[in-house]
Order: C-alpha cells, then structure tokens, then sequence
C-alpha cells in the first residue's frame, strides 16, 4: 500500500501543510503516524482529501464534510448514515432554492438589457420607469414562483 507524507500530499493535492494538519486536528481526514509521529497519508486519506475539496467547493462547512465523512464520532453506522444523508438533502434542497433565486435573477438581467437596448435610459425619468418596472417583475417572480 503506497503512503505519502505531508509534503507529497501536499504538493500532490495542492493543499498547504498548515491545511492538512488542521484537517487532522479536527478528525476529517486523520492519516496514520509513523514511528517517527509523522503523517503518512494512504490512498483513501486522499481520496478523502479530495473529497473534502470537492464539499468545500460547493459550500460545505468542515463540520458538515466531518458529518458526511461519518467523523462525528457516531458509534452506529446506521444513525452517522442517516445523519449524513439529512443532511446531504438539506443542503440539497438549499442549493435548488439559490438556483430558482439565480434563475430569477437572469431573468431579471435579460429584462433590462433588452429594455436598455430597446430604450436606453437617457433621462431620470426613464430610469424610474425602468427601476420600476423591475421592481414589479420582482414582486410577480416571487409570487409565482415562491
């Protein structure tokens, strides 16, 4: 089984050795020591490192990742699966709510572009009108759709 120490994990994963070393201390990814008490991380450590960038990138807090790495200290699988899994769909259902929010908000854009383009705002009072019928379409969204 291949291990790496900290500096090929390091370089490796473009993580810094500070990073790694926190992961550790707060039990995410926790790779075995050497006699020398040094870190020598397996291929799973790195696959769980990987992982842990992946959540991150989409807005996982380490102690969520910690939860759906099972590294809550949960003595039952069953209990830290269905932990993880609440909380998997929670986050979910909050990543489909930003995109109807972001979908509203193009629509938005593609609206006062083309106003604009059609337009243009030349004066205050086309500007109001402008700013009031985006005003509008907000409200109308946000009754349809919410």
């Amino acid at each position: 089984m291949d291990t790496y120490t900290i500096e090929n994990t390091s370089v490796k994963l473009g993580l810094s050795k500070d990073t790694l070393r926190y992961y550790d201390r707060l039990g995410i990814v926790s790779p075995q020591r050497g006699e020398n008490k040094y870190r020598y991380y397996s291929e799973a450590d790195i696959v769980n490192l990987m992982f842990v960038r992946i959540m991150q990138y989409a807005d996982f807090s380490l102690r969520e990742i910690k939860v759906a790495l099972g590294g809550q200290n949960c003595t039952d699988t069953e209990d830290c699966d269905a932990e993880a899994l609440a909380m998997l769909k929670d986050k979910q259902e909050k990543a489909r709510q930003e995109i109807r929010r972001l979908r509203k908000i193009l629509k938005l854009f593609d609206f006062a572009i083309g106003t604009v383009e059609g337009v243009g705002i030349r004066d205050d009072k086309a500007f109001a009108k402008l700013i009031s019928t985006i005003f509008s379409s907000i409200e109308k969204l946000e009754n349809k759709e919410g």
